[in-house]
């Protein structure tokens, strides 16, 4: 056993080694170095419980476990923290850090519920923002809300208070797993004061995250008012919301408001940029955006080819797509994934095939979004042969895949196999989606099977009931279902969208019902919709009933919302070469050629046609 002095001094030396181990990056060298001194500790008795340093000791042990939890050695970090007799804070803290920095979700809650209901444990402000980010990433929601039981528990026995951080991550952690009330409670029990932009930013992603757009925008407008300004993170987070609710002149507003917080030089603002514009589907404006950044990242490149190929515009994004490989940017896989599907537009199979000899290379088959989208691209291509080969080589499917595979077995027209397919997804462990049931209820009424899949899923799917109503109305119009069958999800409904109302009142079009159409008309105009599409049903149904004056006003409010139903495109591949034409006819880059020609055969059919005598039949 050390003497008093020479255990104090041996205790300074270790804590001093171990101090500044914990201030270095992981490397070998210090792992190396953080073992030896845990050699030292075991042979010199410092850890020793019994020993006159016994305080020093568990102190030690902890800064131990710290250090190598820090180094990503998590299985020594716990090998030393099953010999601490006195555990602690630090290294409890230590242990739920490397758990979660290492994405061992599951394994960081199990590990804090030991030491809660086995160790009586008291966590503080460190250990619940890595608890409740465990809970986030694996939308725990009930184990999210034991933990803030837990919080509100230590703040009535234990004088806990805690700081903005842990109420962040409450707030983060609701919102993820979709409980946006209880995020909105924990947000607004905060202190005015203590609303700092973290807090606000937690609610306002939380809030996009869950796809209430509008939501967000008038949490921004309320933390501006509130004197709080924007960061570029939140400034990134909400343009591209704007894009998904289609408020223009808000999101017009946005830029302007992030050009004169200086964010103008941003990259991730003006990515966000970037994608406001090509939901709203301006993609003029956008390459606007695109052209004027300073620099460009993989994220730029991808974030306007796959606002071209959404926004129909095919052969645009194929060409940028070709000018970033020529200046040398390597493609990602979310790139790739957002050409494939172009790919397939434009009928380009052997294209495709070279792009899927790529993706081999780069090691990209590994990834699920990319295959999904190499599947569509070969069905959109009609090679039956090769989707087969590709479903046949992927062993671990998820929902993304199955969804792939109807998809794609439909779009071949292998209707069996798209049914198949559906079957055995109920015998799996995935549950199927709002899109699992769009991709299959159009196959059931060719097969005589949608009764069956109708009262099956809808007994089944409540989270996807919305999805699903809009699935069935579409059928509706197709087949002579009728709308009886959607009364029942109707009352469901609390509250339908402007996409059910107008796929309502596309049904009623074709079955020829014009009073729940007016009915649903005024729902229509008084919803804030922005889909041209429906408000042009509108009209010429009015139009069909001779209602001009209703028509007149609807076609009125259409120019009023300065509302543009876009043209619509076709395109035929001659040789190796795509041509796209759309309604106007005026976008092709050889219009004046071809109108020349166009204008030559009409001369040629005005001419008059002189009979051969041969070919007049003779006299009666």
């Amino acid at each position: 056993m050390l003497g008093k002095g020479g255990g104090f001094q041996s205790w300074s030396s270790f804590n001093e080694s171990l101090s500044s181990l914990l201030k270095k990056s992981p490397t070998h060298s210090h792992l190396q170095e953080a073992r030896r001194l845990h050699a030292l500790m075991l042979v010199g008795s410092i850890l020793n419980p019994d020993s006159n340093i016994a305080g020093q000791a568990s102190l030690l042990g902890s800064r131990l476990v710290q250090a190598y939890a820090q180094l990503g050695c998590l299985d020594e970090a716990l090998l030393a923290f099953g010999r601490l007799h006195c555990v602690d804070n630090i290294a409890c803290n230590a242990i739920l850090r490397a758990y979660v920095d290492s994405a061992h979700f599951s394994q960081a809650i199990h590990f804090f519920n030991h030491l809660v209901f086995k160790l009586g444990f008291i966590p503080d402000n460190y250990t619940c923002p890595l608890i409740l980010k465990a809970c986030s990433e694996l939308c725990a929601l009930e184990e999210g809300r034991k933990t803030h039981d837990l919080i509100r528990s230590a703040e009535v026995h234990y004088y806990f208070k805690p700081n903005v951080y842990t109420k962040c991550a409450l707030i983060d952690m609701f919102a993820k797993c979709g409980s946006l009330d209880e995020a909105r409670m924990v947000f607004d029990d905060m202190p005015q004061k203590e609303r700092d932009l973290a807090s606000w930013t937690a609610m306002i992603c939380g809030t996009i995250h869950q796809g209430h757009g509008q939501e967000a925008l008038c949490l921004f407008n309320t933390m501006r008012l509130e004197g709080t300004d924007p960061d570029s993170v939140v400034m990134a987070a909400i343009l591209p919301a704007c894009g998904d609710w289609e408020p223009r002149q808000e999101g017009m507003a946005l830029q302007g408001c992030a050009l004169k917080s200086g964010f103008h030089c941003d990259l991730f603002v003006s990515n966000a940029v970037m994608d406001m514009y090509c939901k709203f589907g301006d993609t003029h404006q956008a390459y606007s955006v695109f052209c004027s950044m300073p620099c460009k990242d993989v994220v730029s490149w991808s974030t306007l080819i796959a606002g071209y190929s959404q926004n129909c515009e095919y052969k645009r994004s194929l060409e940028l797509y070709v000018e970033m490989i020529n200046l040398g940017v390597k493609p990602s896989a979310i790139i790739v994934a957002s050409i494939l599907p172009t790919i397939g537009k434009l009928n380009l199979s052997e294209q495709g095939k070279v792009m899927h000899g790529f993706i081999l290379k780069q090691g990209f088959d590994s990834d699920v979004v990319v295959s999904c989208a190499l599947m569509e691209m070969y069905s959109s291509c009609g090679l039956a042969g090769e989707l087969e080969v590709l479903l046949s080589l992927w062993s671990d499917w998820d929902i993304m895949i199955w969804n792939s595979a109807i998809a794609g077995h439909a779009a071949c027209e292998n209707f069996d196999l798209a049914l198949s397919v559906f079957r055995k997804i109920w015998k799996s462990k995935c549950k199927p989606n709002s899109i699992t049931l769009v991709s299959i209820l159009p196959i059931c009424t060719k097969w005589g099977h949608l009764n069956r899949v109708w009262k099956f899923t809808a007994m089944r799917l409540e989270a996807v009931l919305s999805e699903l109503f809009q699935s069935a109305i579409h059928l509706s119009i197709c087949t002579d279902l009728g709308m009886e069958q959607l009364s029942s999800c109707n009352n469901c409904l609390r509250q339908p969208d402007g996409n059910v109302l107008g796929c309502l009142l596309a049904a009623c079009r074709v079955h020829n019902m014009v009073e729940p159409a007016y009915l649903l008309a005024k729902e229509i105009l008084q919803d804030k919709l922005e889909d041209s599409g429906y408000h042009i049903l509108l009209s010429n149904m009015y139009a069909s009933t001779k209602k001009w004056e209703d028509a007149s006003r609807v076609r009125v409010l259409i120019k009023e919302k300065g509302l543009r139903k876009k043209p619509g495109k076709s395109w035929i591949q001659i040789g190796n070469c795509t041509h796209i034409f759309d309604a106007r006819g005026t976008t092709h880059s050889e219009f004046n050629k071809i109108q020349v020609f166009l204008e030559t055969l009409m001369s040629e059919m005005k001419e008059p046609c002189v009979v051969d005598p041969c070919f007049s039949l003779p006299s009666l």
